[in-house]
């Protein structure tokens, strides 16, 4: 397959193709999972897990990047015992990819820590060097995204501002993305105004001593976060996130837990309402929309609930796609 890697990336301004590559393997239980670090920079990479299991029959779907949020890592799709969507996913025969950003989980690099990486930086190189690493190494010409929380904010951005990634994609998915309506309740203005003043003390964001999640993060980030959620204007160092969605043709599933509220229904609908994907699709998980939870943040990707109904849910929706796309390059 000839790549247009170099292509994609030059064209997000980045002017740089990964400096090396380093491949290790290990196993939890039946699964087998083969580790792609890319380094960006000498001191900058992402993580692609790429996951199977052993014996397993293929299933006959384009590759599926996982992609997470804040404050957590790979774990969170597959953990130590094996559990989790991805390694679901990987039982049933998908060909799975756990993308981890930069300087989270298995990407983070020795000697650069709590750098001033923004938004941007992200928008602009790990997104783009995974979907392309993830072609590359497959052989397929288009994959799947399924973004969590903020893995999904960063499809949103990157397809809107650099249309010819649609062209990478059979579909992507988002659960509780969202990026101006943090800012509705007493509460939820209470704990966005903590972020700038936590990152002005610490120059990041301590989400392990908070007991947030696993990860800390970059304070550039979170509070770039924080504008776009006081404002309600999703703009960044100039270039306008809201306004490009309108570049967005890829098709969409959108997800949104009525219980959520870290990534309320309202800013999850107005990301949604925005794309220019003519197929996409919205569903609002609650009970009175006759689900089994009204799901919040972490359950629509974590526990019983999300592994009887929504999973499979993701599944059928790429079932279909993945038809469309197979007899498109037949």
């Amino acid at each position: 397959m000839t790549s247009h890697f170099e292509d994609v990336i030059q064209s997000a301004d980045a002017a740089l193709r990964p400096v090396k590559s380093e491949i290790t393997r290990e196993s939890i239980g039946d699964l087998q999972i083969e580790l792609h670090k890319i380094f960006t920079t000498p001191l900058t990479a992402i993580a692609l897990s790429h996951v199977t299991r052993r014996s397993a029959s293929p299933a006959p779907l384009p590759p599926l990047i996982l992609a997470h949020g804040v404050f957590v890592n790979r774990n969170i799709w597959l953990s130590a015992r094996g559990k989790g969507m991805g390694a679901w996913l990987a039982r049933l025969g998908h060909d799975v990819w756990i993308l981890e950003t930069r300087e989270h989980g298995r990407a983070r690099v020795h000697g650069f820590r709590y750098s001033q990486a923004s938004f941007d930086d992200l928008v602009k190189v790990d997104v783009p060097v995974a979907i392309e690493a993830v072609r590359e190494r497959s052989g397929a010409r288009k994959v799947f995204w399924i973004g969590h929380s903020h893995g999904g904010i960063l499809i949103f951005a990157a397809l809107g501002r650099y249309p010819q990634l649609n062209d990478s994609l059979a579909g992507f998915i988002t659960l509780g993305a969202q990026t101006t309506e943090q800012n509705k309740t007493w509460r939820q203005r209470g704990r966005l105004v903590s972020i700038p003043l936590i990152v002005s003390m610490m120059g990041y964001f301590p989400s392990r001593q908070m007991r947030l999640g696993p990860e800390d993060e970059f304070g550039v980030v979170m509070s770039e976060w924080f504008r776009w959620n006081w404002k309600r204007q999703w703009v960044n160092r100039g270039f306008d996130y809201q306004g490009a969605l309108t570049n967005i043709s890829a098709p969409l599933l959108c997800l949104a837990g009525s219980g959520d509220d870290m990534a309320n229904p309202a800013g999850c609908r107005s990301l949604f309402a925005d794309a220019g994907s003519e197929d996409k699709t919205f569903r609002l998980l609650s009970r009175q929309n006759s689900n089994r939870t009204d799901y919040d943040h972490t359950s629509l990707i974590i526990g019983p609930d999300a592994e009887n109904e929504v999973w499979p849910m993701l599944v059928s929706w790429m079932e279909r796609h993945g038809a469309r796309t197979a007899a498109s390059t037949a």
